[in-house]
């Protein structure tokens, strides 16, 4: 025959106890005053409260209660040796001697629970100096430790400060992660640096660029009235400084002269400027020159002094003298030197 099917337990209802909502007379109560006045709630101290748990680890607790165990034993054999001498003492003195015991026997037994109280004494004296011996030296590591790690926190926070707060240093971080991320932050805004000291000097390239196409008699506007970027610029500009050279260049076969007027022309052109050495670099194809043969005049010091341009003069410049100065963008001072050297050489 089959066993009977158990008949199912069901679990009890669970109890539910409802909290009171707190309100303004159980806050404001006088119970919560009068211990507000007389034992006020120290408000959190995360300081005091790192400080408390180095010195209240389990390994700080176990040590304080060995301390703690041995002294009241030391305490219970000091009572019990107390209690054990009352109680020989007062029965001799209650029974008037009639117990047979001689008071030199009582004086011996009270000096024989001295002797072995003493030696229990002794011995816990000796574990008690240990165990306090082993909970100060714990103490004086501990407080070691926290000081280590509040160092190494100053240091933490003295480089999360010089990023300002930027480099995502937590206070869980080690000095060494602290570091790597203060690196990579300053990476970043070295990056972000370059990038806006080469914006600025894009900005002031095109500044010079626009200007200097203005006086070759270009525009520096796109088609829609929009600004040229800073290669178009640099290609509008390198075209209008070549037609302006195919203009003035002399023919062919004239014995050198339009090499050497061209390279007056480069080198004036170069010495009124503040990147000249640059310019001359970049330009020197234009002037249907090569970099060497300017190379003989620019490796002197202060070679733009010769070619710098003179305040202009009072007179208007006209025929051949004004024609170089349209066509070169030089001053009237530079023209007339340029004619005066191209005759010389014929």
């Amino acid at each position: 025959m089959a066993d009977p099917i158990p008949v199912p337990t069901v679990a009890p209802a669970p109890t539910v106890s409802t909290v009171p909502i707190p309100t303004a007379n159980t806050v404001y109560g006088a119970t919560n005053i009068a211990q507000a006045a007389t034992s006020p709630v120290m408000a959190p101290n995360p300081a005091l409260d790192e400080y408390n748990a180095f010195l209240n680890t389990p390994d700080m607790i176990a040590a304080r209660n060995s301390v703690s165990t041995i002294q009241n034993a030391i305490n219970s054999e000091k009572q019990g040796l107390r209690n054990t001498t009352t109680g020989l003492e007062y029965q001799n003195d209650a029974s008037g001697g009639t117990t047979g015991a001689s008071i030199n026997l009582i004086g011996r037994q009270v000096g024989r629970a001295s002797e072995l109280s003493s030696n229990r004494q002794a011995a816990l004296g000796e574990q008690f100096s240990a165990a306090s011996n082993y909970l100060q030296s714990l103490e004086s590591t501990k407080r070691e430790q926290y000081q280590i790690v509040q160092a190494e926190k100053q240091r933490i926070q003295a480089i999360n400060a010089q990023t300002g707060g930027q480099a995502g240093i937590l206070p869980t971080d080690t000095y060494e992660v602290a570091v790597q991320k203060a690196y990579k932050w300053q990476k970043k805004q070295d990056k972000k640096a370059e990038k806006k000291a080469k914006e600025q000097s894009d900005d002031d390239r095109k500044k010079a660029l626009k200007s200097e196409i203005a006086k070759l008699g270009g525009s520096s506007k796109t088609k829609k009235g929009g600004t040229l970027s800073l290669k178009e610029l640099e290609k509008e500009y390198n075209r209008l400084s070549g037609e302006a050279y195919k203009k003035s260049q002399i023919k062919t076969g004239d014995g050198g002269k339009s090499k050497n007027t061209a390279i007056t022309a480069l080198l004036t052109k170069a010495a009124n400027m503040a990147n000249g050495d640059t310019f001359i670099k970049n330009n020197a194809a234009l002037y249907g020159l090569k970099e060497s043969d300017l190379t003989p005049y620019t490796s002197k010091p202060n070679w733009g002094d010769g070619y710098r341009s003179a305040p202009a003069q009072s007179t208007e410049a006209t025929g051949e003298v004004r024609k170089i100065m349209d066509a070169l963008g030089v001053d009237a001072a530079t023209a007339q030197k340029m004619i005066l050297e191209e005759a010389a050489n014929g």
